[in-house]
């Protein structure tokens, strides 16, 4: 593929994910911070402790690694929330690409 072809086609792509977070209602912080995800999760681990699912999402929340949305329908087909039956609810969804 051409590299102006390519750039085209990302720049499409890039739009429908930004549609889609639009309709959505999901705003991503530009600056997720993975480096302080990953210091508290090592100094958790450097002092004996270990961390959960739950825990993680808490930290990832708390670095905007994670954003959370009040749902009441599933997002799409493949909706996990839907899934293990979270709606209406709480979703999450990543604050990056």
């Amino acid at each position: 593929m051409q590299s102006l072809e390519r750039k085209q086609m990302l720049e499409r792509e890039q739009a429908a994910v930004d549609d889609l977070n639009e309709i959505l209602g999901i705003k991503a912080d530009p600056n997720p911070d993975f480096k302080a995800f990953a210091d508290e999760l090592i100094q958790i681990a450097f002092e004996g402790g270990d961390v959960d699912g739950a825990e993680i999402q808490e930290i990832a929340l708390r670095h905007n690694l994670l954003k959370e949305k009040n749902v009441t329908e599933a997002c799409c087909d493949e909706c996990l929330c839907a899934e293990v039956g979270n709606i209406p609810g709480v979703c999450y969804f990543r604050n990056y690409d």
